[in-house]
């Protein structure tokens, strides 16, 4: 533990919705405590992935339970902002490709995004963190649209297409397997559109 402390005031600008609720004096307590923790040497994005944890390690009430979850989200967002960018590929064959070749396909997605479990309604409480919410599980899209990172809910036919995708697996075995996801058009344009899907593998 050094003597200096972290700076305080960079914590604060990106966790500042996680932060907005708290009283003054709660708030400072909390940014002085973590930031003791690390010299000062350290820098704020080296220690800032560690904030979230730090909430969850603290006895919130039920109004404000919701806060460690913020705090992540806060966090993947700025990460998403940060990501590399991937040029588009394969998009050109989308009209002409064969059955085969779409069953085979496979799916980039933009390395901005993420998926996050939670057990409050995250899109809702991004937008009013000082508002009381009830406890409503869900799993969350972190995406980059023109440049902006965003989160918006997933339903979950959505969800389970992202996840196997995102490990590679031909589109066609996953909509192959019984009871698996479904995928339509409407779907794959709003990837497009979003700029969630960078690129599609195809086999020649």
């Amino acid at each position: 533990m050094g003597s200096a402390t972290a700076p305080m005031a960079d914590l604060e600008a990106i966790f500042f919705r996680s932060l907005a609720g708290l009283e003054e004096t709660e708030k400072s307590r909390i940014l002085r405590d973590f930031s003791r923790k690390f010299p000062s040497s350290i820098g704020t994005n080296q220690i800032a992935g560690l904030f979230p944890f730090f909430l969850a390690s603290k006895k919130w009430p039920g109004t404000k339970g919701f806060l460690p979850d913020l705090a992540a989200l806060e966090w993947a967002l700025r990460l998403a902002e940060q990501a590399p960018e991937l040029p588009s590929q394969g998009f050109e064959r989308v009209t002409s490709a064969t059955e085969p070749q779409w069953f085979m396909a496979q799916f980039r997605f933009d390395p901005a995004h993420a998926v996050m479990i939670s057990d409050w309604p995250l899109d809702e409480v991004i937008l009013e963190p000082n508002r009381e919410y009830e406890r409503r599980p869900g799993k969350y899209l972190i995406y980059r649209k023109d440049g902006k990172s965003q989160v918006r809910c997933l339903d979950g036919n959505e969800a389970t297409l992202l996840e196997a995708l995102s490990l590679g697996v031909p589109l066609g075995v996953i909509l192959e397997k019984p009871g698996g996801p479904e995928f339509d058009a409407f779907l794959f344009h709003e990837w497009m559109d979003s700029g969630l899907l960078r690129a599609i593998h195809w086999v020649s």
